[in-house]
């Protein structure tokens, strides 16, 4: 029964990377829209032309080569498929259909927004990988999308290594055993040693007592300590468990706040790489983020970039859904403060004509 499900998962992603290639071969760059990925149609919002590749290559003039072939199809659905799942959302999956020399031309497909369907799987790029890159593919990424599941899973649940440094256990003094005794006379001289050191303790905190009482005459009772020391606030503050405190954790209410400062963040993060004078850092994070991990769908590392206009505008766009995300969570906090629509649209107009 699994290995049919495969089969059929198989084929399904097959069938989408088919129809995009066929698309691509006869330029109805249009029909392409309905099973791209949600980064290729906005991608596609902003650039008239090649918006279904990320990078510049020979993948098309291949593409029309190919297609036109009577047995191409039959070739394609026999190619194998290979899945690899980078997170919680997001899951690839490659399909070669063809290979000239050590070149390797493959069709990357995309599974997101935590999808678990393999039905809704889009199309994501065409790509000429090398024979290095490919190799990458071929031995690290799964076969089947249920070993790509489990193999994610598996590092998910991982259990974390503890370091012998962030254990807490007490060392043992050097002399420790030799004041143990294992005779009955030296158990007894343990216990009367105990008993001393207690009634030396109650004596100095008699003593301590009186002190603090000759402190603050013509009190019943003296004041306390001060301060405490540093070594006791330490021991309070570690033992003082937040999660039992009413006040600090409210269960029924979400943290509406999170979901503003999360979407604050990403867009001043988009304003600041969209200013002309980050352009050379950008490209220098970009040049370090290519070293660290070469992934089959990114962006190119070179050639054709987008035109800084068409760069500004898709910047605009994605931070008015940033900053959308981010005043629908401050107005969702508003009103669970008992503020109406009327109200907070008074607030809105107060700050806007302000400036």
């Amino acid at each position: 029964m699994e290995a049919i499900d495969e089969f059929a998962n198989e084929n399904i992603v097959r069938s989408i990377a088919f129809t995009a290639l066929e698309k691509i071969s006869t330029g109805q760059y249009q029909e392409l829209l309905p099973i791209a990925s949600q980064s290729l149609r906005q991608r596609a919002r902003f650039l008239q032309e090649n918006w279904y590749q990320w990078q510049k290559d020979t993948s098309l003039r291949v593409i029309e080569e190919l297609v036109s072939l009577p047995d191409f199809t039959d070739h394609l659905y026999q190619r194998p498929v290979y899945y690899n799942r980078m997170d919680a959302d997001t899951l690839y999956a490659i399909v070669e259909f063809t290979e000239r020399d050590t070149q390797h031309f493959v069709v990357i497909l995309l599974l997101e927004e935590g999808n678990s369907d393999i039905s809704d799987i889009k199309y994501h790029n065409t790509k000429e990988m090398t024979e290095q890159e490919w190799l990458d593919v071929f031995e690290n990424w799964s076969r089947s999308l249920e070993e790509a599941e489990r193999i994610y899973l598996t590092k998910v649940a991982r259990p974390k290594k503890v370091l012998a440094s962030e254990t807490h256990s007490k060392i043992t003094p050097d002399d420790y055993w030799g004041e143990w005794s294992s005779d009955e006379e030296g158990q007894g001289q343990s216990e009367d040693v105990a008993e001393q050191e207690k009634e030396k303790e109650s004596e100095d905190s008699e003593d301590e007592y009186y002190t603090r009482w000759s402190k603050d005459p013509g009190t019943l009772t003296p004041g306390p300590e001060k301060s405490l020391k540093v070594i006791n606030q330490q021991e309070i503050e570690e033992e003082y468990d937040q999660s039992y405190n009413p006040l600090f954790t409210v269960p029924s209410v979400p943290n509406l706040m999170d979901a503003h400062t999360a979407a604050l963040s990403e867009l001043t993060q988009i304003l600041q790489t969209s200013l002309p004078q980050q352009q050379q850092q950008q490209q220098q994070q970009q040049q370090q983020q290519a070293k660290i991990e070469k992934f089959p769908g990114a962006y190119p590392e070179s050639g054709v970039q987008t035109p800084f206009v068409e760069q500004t505008r898709y910047y605009q766009e994605a931070g008015r859904q940033l900053f959308m995300k981010s005043l629908s969570a401050l107005i969702g906090a508003a009103k669970l403060l008992g503020y109406e629509g009327k109200d907070i649209l008074e607030m809105v107009k107060e700050i806007v004509n302000k400036d």
